[in-house]
């Protein structure tokens, strides 16, 4: 969770989207301009609800509800949506072709539409690492 402070968006957030969580974030309405596009929809907002009580009660709701809960990971099918210009879009953007590009190429089938020939690679064995049994 994060704390209840204008402005306050840590790497948490991030962290959480990348381990394929759903954020339950405690912040103050800010917190929107940095969820453009779909991202908007991809958190709990703590301020959404009037008492600790119902946000415990929703995510116990959302635990037996697997089709409630996957809304909030639509994003991750939909793609963020339109980001540019926003608070993360700025953060993430230069970041993009760095982390992405290469994915998006693939998935699209704008490169190696012949597929990528296969690597043989040997697994790891302990004994690459100079590690006997029991050792």
């Amino acid at each position: 969770m994060e704390p209840d402070c204008d402005y306050f968006v840590d790497a948490q957030l991030h962290h959480a989207w990348d381990a394929g969580s759903v954020p339950v974030v405690m912040a103050t309405d800010k917190l929107d301009e940095f969820l453009p596009g779909n991202l908007n929809t991809s958190v709990i907002k703590v301020r959404d609800f009037k008492t600790p009580q119902l946000l415990a009660d929703y995510l116990k709701y959302l635990s037996n509800n697997e089709a409630e809960y996957n809304k909030y990971l639509e994003w991750k099918w939909k793609g963020y949506g339109d980001i540019t210009g926003t608070a993360i879009g700025d953060y993430w953007m230069p970041k993009y072709p760095l982390y992405c590009q290469i994915c998006v190429a693939l998935s699209e089938g704008r490169s190696h539409k012949k597929g990528l020939k296969p690597i043989p690679c040997n697994p790891r064995r302990f004994e690459d690492w100079k590690i006997t049994k029991g050792g």
